[in-house]
């Protein structure tokens, strides 16, 4: 079944709404994201900054979160695969 994990946004993925509890985690989103979004782990961030953006936007340790060239903050929708914007990084350094 998967790890299991707190998701707060994924109403019509798990049927929970603010309380779903979701197995797996999320993969790069299948569209819509801006060219050059790297994996969060490959943009030159510090592991402390990684770690705040995750918490921030109640990412999964293992959930994909990308960062675009503009410093946009990308994770995918658990029911379609596409991409979600989350905010800036400027938002949490």
């Amino acid at each position: 079944f998967g790890v299991l994990f707190y998701q707060p946004h994924a109403f019509d993925e798990c049927g929970m709404g603010d309380m779903a509890v979701c197995a797996g985690p999320q993969h790069r989103p299948t569209r819509g994201l801006p060219p050059g979004t790297v994996p969060i782990d490959q943009a030159g961030l510090g592991r402390d900054l990684i770690h705040k953006i995750k918490r921030g936007i109640i990412a999964a340790p293992d959930d994909w979160v990308g960062i675009d060239p503009n410093g946009g903050i990308w994770t995918t929708d658990p029911q379609t695969g596409d991409a979600v914007y989350q905010g800036n990084i400027s938002d949490y350094d």
